[in-house]
């Protein structure tokens, strides 16, 4: 790094210091070409088919229409930008037998309503990028049209933290951003998980409790499980008759969407394996239909979309504790690869409807800054938006409402990707 400017910032990189000068020296070169560094694509946050736009009314509550995966919330007009976090409401169905036959009084006999609550919350991320405004380096640069690709990088860095964000609160019930000041949330386990040959993890007392659960259950198994047909088709159903996830309609079909690793999608595939999709051979016509509104599928079984996500999340545990990793900006990657110790699983994220909350408080915008007048330049994206699992709950917690995802747990033996 070149050094700091007056104020304090940090200075740009000349072509000699970024160790490049003596091939970007005047010759017969092709400026008119830039190659930018290929990333791994974002099949969640970068499909509009999936995300459905609601805003808040005004109560400062959203009234959610539970079509698609992702619920977006955005500040009524009444609360603008000031809103700090929006509220959304659960009420519970009435239970109890009721009063049967004309020999009991109907008084004494009241049930009353039920409600819980859940959050979406927004909090500030930014990344600012050192460039030159004016002088010598600035023109040597500027004829490579290196200046120009400021937004571009500052775009394409926002576009993949929230494909961090997204799925990291899937994972753990809210975006890393979420967790700073002053919002201060606490990273937990979603509450729905399923480990195939075991089975749905049961959420029975409290989160600590849980998380232990999960992981001796990961911890505990023998041999290594991957995804097929028959565990899909459970773990579909658990999703649907004891996690009641509700589907969204795709087609004209109610289908859940399965956000899943590329370990998982080979395995599918595979003719050698038992109970795979080449092996079922399963109708491809439903496949047509649904790569129209989601052309990541790769394939559909039963009730459940088979979307390879290239960012698909992992999970460590030792037995006792888990730790997550995920794809992050600029091919930085904390996933665990098969070679490294520990036990190490791929995450399969299934997405029923409101499967995720996103709160946009304000949308990425540009700022500079600029020093020794003008001829240090930072250029800033800021946005205020944060992910959030609807978790609906009390105020003393309790064991919490999730319908929208379900973690599915499947061996890490791979080395391919980081």
């Amino acid at each position: 790094m070149a050094g700091t400017s007056p104020i304090g910032m940090n200075q740009a990189d000349t072509f000699s210091e970024m160790g490049v000068a003596g091939g970007m020296t005047l010759h017969a070169m092709d400026r008119g070409k830039i190659y930018y560094e290929a990333l791994k694509m974002d099949v969640l946050t970068g499909n509009m088919n999936l995300i459905d736009v609601v805003e808040t009314d005004t109560t400062g509550k959203a009234k959610i229409k539970g079509d698609k995966f992702i619920t977006k919330v955005t500040p009524n007009a009444d609360f603008g930008k000031a809103a700090q976090d929006v509220t959304l409401e659960y009420i519970k169905a009435i239970q109890g037998d009721g009063v049967e036959g004309n020999a009991n009084a109907y008084i004494g006999e009241e049930v009353v309503v039920e409600a819980l609550y859940t959050r979406a919350y927004a909090n500030d991320f930014a990344i600012p990028l050192a460039s030159f405004g004016f002088g010598i380096d600035k023109l040597e640069q500027d004829w490579w049209k290196l200046n120009d690709s400021d937004r571009k990088l500052l775009s394409q860095w926002i576009g993949e933290m929230l494909g961090y964000y997204s799925r990291q609160a899937l994972c753990e019930g809210y975006s890393n951003n979420l967790t700073k000041s002053p919002i201060s949330r606490t990273l937990i386990l979603n509450p729905n998980s399923y480990v195939p040959t075991v089975g749905a993890i049961p959420f029975t007392t409290d989160m600590a409790t849980y998380q232990a659960d999960v992981a001796t259950a990961l911890g505990g198994l023998t041999a290594p499980v991957h995804l097929d047909v028959p565990t899909l088709v459970e773990a579909a159903d658990v999703a649907s008759q004891d996690k009641y996830m509700r589907p969204v309609d795709i087609d004209g079909k109610k289908l859940y969407g399965l956000l899943t690793s590329r370990e998982e999608v080979r395995f599918l595939r595979s003719a050698d394996q038992a109970n795979t999709y080449a092996e079922y051979y399963l109708q491809g016509s439903a496949l047509a239909r649904v790569m129209d509104v989601v052309p990541e599928a790769a394939m559909v079984i039963g009730d459940v979309i088979i979307i390879p996500d290239d960012r698909a999340p992992t999970i460590t545990t030792d037995g006792s504790s888990n730790t997550f990793g995920y794809v992050k900006a600029g091919r930085v990657s904390t996933r665990a690869k098969a070679t490294d110790p520990g036990s190490h699983f791929n995450v399969n994220i299934l997405l029923g409807a409101n499967a995720l909350l996103q709160y946009d408080r304000t949308l990425p915008d540009f700022k500079e800054q600029k020093d020794d007048y003008g001829r240090d330049l930072g250029t800033l994206v800021h946005a205020c938006s944060g992910f959030s699992l609807p978790m609906f709950d009390k105020d003393t917690a309790g064991i919490p409402v999730q319908e929208g995802s379900m973690l599915i747990f499947s061996s890490r033996e791979s080395t391919i990707g980081g």
